[in-house]
């Protein structure tokens, strides 16, 4: 079996460091190496298989919208992540604002979106295609660390303001997003069973 058909299990686990993560950080500044350890162990690889996809004598429709997802992930995580060191208390888990700029204005965790984008990304990249199936479950887990964030720190911290932001703000993609990946995620099925 080829090893990078290992990458999104390893790649599942960013989301239990993450809430480890989030623990520690509670307590102590720990936590920020274990945010070095996600960015380094489990989404290093991707961003080396993507680069060796290129290097392909053919690359493939698919590999140019894998490494399309990867770049919107990077971006993602380029413009969230300063706003969220800029908010004072958000790397000890207890901001003082709540973020809602930059990217945070088309959804409530672009964070988590972009860490299934660049799994996702990953796997088309690469032309995991049977595995690329399976990233619903990203989907679902992302979600459920998402909803468990909202209902443990952010409404509790900011009550009505996060509420408000709430009923604005899409919470993990825009509908427009959600048609373009379901297009997406059609096209490969078809390709995978009826070609």
């Amino acid at each position: 079996m080829n090893s990078i058909f290992l990458w999104p299990i390893i790649s599942i686990l960013v989301l239990p460091i993450g809430w480890l993560e989030y623990k520690l950080l509670q307590k102590s500044r720990w936590g920020v190496l274990l945010g070095i350890l996600n960015l380094v162990v489990l989404y290093g690889p991707w961003i080396i298989v993507v680069y060796c996809s290129f290097n392909q004598p053919n690359i493939s429709l698919t590999t140019v919208i894998g490494f399309g997802m990867v770049i919107i992930a990077l971006i993602l995580w380029r413009k969230a992540t300063p706003l969220l060191f800029k908010a004072r208390g958000q790397v000890m888990t207890v901001p003082k604002n709540l973020v809602a700029e930059g990217p945070y204005r088309w959804t409530r965790h672009p964070l988590y979106v972009g860490h299934v984008l660049l799994i996702s990304g990953g796997m088309l990249a690469s032309g995991a295609l049977e595995i690329f199936l399976e990233t619903p479950i990203l989907w679902i887990i992302a979600a459920i660390a998402s909803k468990y964030e909202e209902k443990t720190r952010l409404e509790p911290l900011f009550g009505e303001t996060f509420r408000q932001y709430q009923a604005q703000i899409p919470f993990l993609l825009p509908f427009w997003a959600w048609a373009i990946w379901g297009i997406i995620y059609l096209a490969v099925a078809i390709r995978l069973f009826l070609f």
